[in-house]
């Protein structure tokens, strides 16, 4: 038993430790016709106590609308005054619709004008867009040569841009694949995948056949909900009938009461995840 719960605490402990070393950075659906604004996510300073600037930037675009199959090249950039930094926009072309994955490297080696934005301070930054370009650079759908640019735009896709810390590897938060050259960690999916997600439900211990009673946070819509074993092995499904508050009835999708030990209650909605930590004992 002693063993046991000895790897259940290094596992709960890996986990935990892995929630720190990625944030999201982009999560919004766009209709780009020109200068689209998006929101930027995740912390403040992105150099401290995580230097995401020297970590690497991973990009999904789920394009669903594409008029015409030209081969463009997209790009995030931030601007702060007349500093502006860019990710290379020949890290990401797209022609027709599709989902495309991106690995858009080192922050710190991007594109910059006038020594780039500060990314201890992100939220000084004037502008934060993902770019549409031409393969060659250029702003070729908009230029003399294209009389009917209807044909060319809007380019409707939805971005989702991860920052993974220095050294990590990349957690596919739910719905992303993983190419073979990017070498995530497929050891968990359960990645909280929201702005300020993580353990922030509070639930109690609880005693073996007793319930789990979940208030769902405020902020949050509902579509599923589960529980999940601290290395990330999907215990039960919680069901899902709308309201603020779910139950958990202690047991697995067989109906079989679960062995006591630590357990993590996840929550998914459109805009990502968060959790909860339980603890069942005898």
């Amino acid at each position: 038993m002693r063993r046991s719960m000895c790897a259940l605490t290094v596992c709960l402990a890996a986990f935990l430790s892995a929630l720190a070393e990625q944030e999201i950075f982009i999560d919004e659906t766009v209709t780009w016709q020109g200068m689209v604004g998006v929101t930027r996510q995740g912390p403040t300073d992105l150099t401290s106590p995580v230097d995401y600037r020297n970590g690497n930037c991973y990009l999904r675009l789920e394009v669903t609308d594409k008029p015409s199959t030209i081969e463009v090249g997209t790009q995030i950039c931030a601007w702060q005054g007349s500093a502006e930094t860019c990710s290379w926009f020949d890290k990401c072309l797209i022609s027709t619709p599709a989902t495309y994955y991106c690995d858009l490297g080192i922050p710190s080696g991007w594109w910059t004008k006038d020594n780039g934005v500060s990314w201890t301070s992100a939220t000084s930054w004037s502008a934060l867009r993902v770019m549409v370009r031409c393969n060659d650079g250029s702003n070729c759908i908009f230029a003399t040569g294209f009389a009917n640019v209807s044909g060319h735009t809007p380019i409707v896709f939805k971005a989702n841009a991860i920052l993974v810390a220095p050294g990590d590897r990349l957690v596919p938060p739910q719905g992303w694949e993983c190419p073979a050259e990017w070498n995530c960690d497929q050891a968990t999916d359960v990645k909280p995948t929201a702005p300020g997600a993580g353990f922030g439900l509070e639930l109690e211990t609880v005693g073996a056949g007793a319930a789990v009673r979940i208030r769902v946070p405020q902020r949050l819509s509902v579509r599923a909900a589960s529980v999940v074993n601290p290395c990330g092995m999907r215990v039960a499904s919680i069901p899902v009938q709308g309201g603020r508050h779910l139950k958990w009835n202690c047991t697995d999708d067989r109906g079989v009461s679960v062995p006591p030990g630590a357990y993590l209650v996840r929550l998914d909605s459109a805009s990502g995840s968060v959790f909860g930590s339980i603890a069942i004992v005898r």
